[in-house]
């Protein structure tokens, strides 16, 4: 039996997308904003486990803040797609799979 304690954070963040198509999608070139729902799945051993939820949250915020914060409680990052964010997080943290939403709809994940 496998066991994983999941976390899920959300800030507010802007990105773009410089290679977007033109035409309908050409507005994903500049600069907008989502909030960027977060879940990550980490394995633990049994069920008194070794990882503590609110504490895990807490890092995951502080380190979205910390590293792409703009000084106003939102995260700038830049040409970032969602599978690049889910990734750095995935190695940061050693979770077994992340998760990254774009307002709460489409997004990506990244599993080891």
């Amino acid at each position: 039996m496998r066991r994983y304690v999941l976390c899920a954070v959300a800030v507010e963040g802007f990105h773009c997308w410089p290679g977007a198509p033109a035409g309908s999608l050409e507005y994903l070139r500049h600069r907008h904003r989502h909030i960027f729902e977060v879940r990550m799945k980490f394995q633990v051993r049994d069920n008194d486990r070794e990882i503590e939820i609110n504490q895990r949250q807490n890092e995951i915020t502080r380190y979205l803040l910390g590293r792409y914060g703009n000084g106003d409680g939102a995260c700038e990052f830049g040409n970032l797609a969602c599978e690049h964010i889910a990734e750095e997080l995935l190695e940061q943290f050693g979770a077994s799979a992340c998760t990254v939403l774009e307002d709460g709809f489409g997004g990506a994940e990244i599993v080891r």
